[in-house]
């Protein structure tokens, strides 16, 4: 792994994924970018990186990750709010309610 062209391939790759999966564990975009951004300046400061290419190929694939996770998250809420406008849904005799807190709730049905 010292040739140049597996380093840059990474670099290119692994900062943008590791912010859509710390966004995915952390459902908040900002917090995913801060982890990676931590990680990367670990292995910096621990030798990984050693040159500017590398750092501008890093700074390139943290900003598409940190782009698609805050579409990612952006569509989430959108789906949320759609879930919490949910009609209620009559199951053989019953009906599912959705709760304000995100319960549900079964009724009987007349």
């Amino acid at each position: 792994m010292d040739s140049f062209d597996t380093k840059l391939l990474l670099a290119l790759l692994l900062p943008g994924l590791l912010v859509i999966l710390f966004t995915r564990v952390t459902f908040h975009h900002v917090v995913g970018l801060i982890l990676t951004v931590a990680l990367i300046a670990a292995s910096v400061y621990a030798g990984y990186t050693h040159n500017w290419l590398l750092y501008g190929a890093d700074a390139l694939s943290l900003t598409v990750g940190f782009w698609y996770a805050t579409r990612m998250m952006k569509i989430a809420r959108q789906h949320e709010q759609e879930d919490l406008r949910m009609e209620p849904l009559a199951v053989k005799g019953a009906v599912l309610l959705w709760d304000e807190i995100g319960i549900f709730l079964l009724s009987e049905h007349n």
